[in-house]
């Protein structure tokens, strides 16, 4: 989902591996980080961790099941603090803590500091993303069942073949 999303969000795919513990999705943004790309940016870095997500509920349940808002900060917030206590600096942030500091970092933004009406407009956005290219997302969750990893221009000629 990750993958797939950033490459309808313009972005330069550089690889996706897939392990017993996690998929690691690679891409490479036109901006440095999303603080410099502005709002735009955060909502789209926002987009593809939720298409992420969104795309696991419904490879698992058959149907994209969002948490309602409270429930996802209340998530997001203890994701955050637990991976403040145990020092995991060195690993990557989960998706939900992701998630949650790019909400805070739009509530910067034109639309005021609501991060639930942000979270509203990024599910809406990544369910219609899965729902419209979930053939993409299957044939390369297909192609890492037959190897882990897949480099970036292979993901893309999955996803352009399948379009």
């Amino acid at each position: 989902g990750h993958d797939v999303a950033a490459y309808h969000h313009g972005y330069l795919i550089t690889g996706v591996t897939v392990t017993d513990t996690e998929c690691v999705a690679t891409y490479r943004s036109p901006y440095p980080s999303p603080e410099f790309g502005g709002w735009g940016e955060l909502w789209r870095e926002a987009c593809i961790t939720m298409a992420g997500l969104l795309a696991d509920q419904r490879a698992m349940w058959g149907e994209m099941r969002p948490e309602p808002c409270a429930n996802f900060l209340a998530d997001a917030k203890e994701a955050v603090e637990s991976e403040a206590e145990l020092h995991v600096d060195d690993l990557p942030p989960d998706d939900h803590s992701t998630l949650l500091r790019l909400l805070r970092q739009m509530g910067d933004g034109p639309m005021g500091d609501d991060p639930a009406e942000y979270y509203r407009i990024v599910v809406e956005s990544s369910g219609q993303l899965v729902s419209d290219h979930w053939t993409e997302i299957d044939a390369v969750a297909r192609a890492l069942e037959q190897n882990a990893m897949l480099d970036g221009p292979e993901v893309v000629r999955i996803i352009e073949r399948t379009v």
